[in-house]
């Protein structure tokens, strides 16, 4: 909302769950009431990021809309070049889009469960539960059980 550029890797160290949407879309208007279910289920677990990103190409929409519902989880828009780049990027087809990404940035899926799914909190427990790979010395593979 305050114009500045985030970029996923912002995210590092956290399961992010994406939700791709517009004010125009209304299955992505239906979804916002079981993303606030959501992020009310995982705000206080430190592991897990929920992020919104509007595609909407008139930010005053989007910005009522935001003023309308008041979502607590961040906010995002993108536009012109960033918008396409991210339909691109990740094969965008239609919205909502729903995306998962692991602690290090790397793609889960980028067709995930709706937030209504009732399957989608214990996928992302499984998830949450995976051991970590981390690097150890001359690149040997370690993992960091939770």
């Amino acid at each position: 909302m305050n114009g500045n550029l985030v970029k996923l890797s912002d995210f590092k160290g956290k399961l992010v769950y994406m939700d791709i949407w517009a004010t125009w879309c209304g299955p992505c208007v239906e979804e916002i009431p079981n993303m606030e279910k959501l992020y009310q289920h995982y705000k206080d677990d430190p592991r897990i990021l929920l992020v919104s990103v509007s595609v909407d190409s008139k930010k005053n929409l989007w910005e009522k809309k935001l003023d309308e519902d008041k979502p607590q989880w961040p906010q995002y828009i993108v536009d012109g070049a960033l918008k396409d780049k991210l339909y691109n990027e990740y094969i965008i087809t239609g919205i909502p889009r729903f995306m998962m990404f692991d602690s290090e940035g790397r793609i889960i899926t980028i067709n995930a469960m709706r937030p209504s799914n009732g399957k989608l909190i214990p996928f992302i427990e499984e998830q949450l539960s995976k051991p970590k790979e981390i690097k150890g010395p001359g690149g040997m593979k370690m993992i960091k059980l939770k």
